[in-house]
């Protein structure tokens, strides 16, 4: 997100540091940015487990036809 884009996203959704910070129980965002690297990895295995399971085989895909000799000759 650029600078332009910052204030319109706050006015829509809050400033996400202080939205962290009230629900860890913190008093100051500087504690709160302490535990930021953690937000990426906690969205990504939120999103993963949202996915359906098998979304990720290609269409037609089948376990049985998947081998060592199928994809040698292939």
């Amino acid at each position: 997100m650029n600078g332009a884009q910052r204030p319109t996203y706050q006015r829509v959704f809050g400033d996400p540091l202080n939205w962290v910070r009230i629900r860890l129980g913190h008093r100051s965002a500087t504690t709160t940015a302490l535990y930021l690297h953690t937000l990426q990895e906690l969205e990504m295995r939120t999103r993963l487990e949202l996915v359906p399971e098998g979304a990720w085989e290609p269409a037609g895909f089948s376990p049985e036809d998947w081998s060592e000799a199928g994809a040698v000759a292939a």
